[in-house]
């Protein structure tokens, strides 16, 4: 097994036990600004929701450039 492999198989597993532990807490979020829509820093406490969702889909992108690097590399 070569290194690619091995760096494919430990982004994707540590970004994704990443991405469960931080989701939990922008549910919690994300339910706190529903409830409360009428919040003073409502913006403000938004924007971390907001640059977790971009970070979520900028590790399933680079999650799958791997996997098919690695494919076409082993092929």
């Amino acid at each position: 097994m070569d290194l690619l492999l091995w760096f494919t198989i430990a982004f994707f597993v540590i970004g994704l036990i990443i991405l469960l532990v931080v989701s939990k807490k922008m549910r919690n979020r994300v339910r706190f600004l529903k409830s409360n829509p009428d919040v003073e820093d409502g913006e403000k406490q938004a924007k971390p929701v907001i640059w977790f969702i971009w970070a979520a889909v900028a590790w399933g992108v680079v999650s799958m450039a791997l996997v098919v690097t690695w494919f076409s590399g082993s092929a």
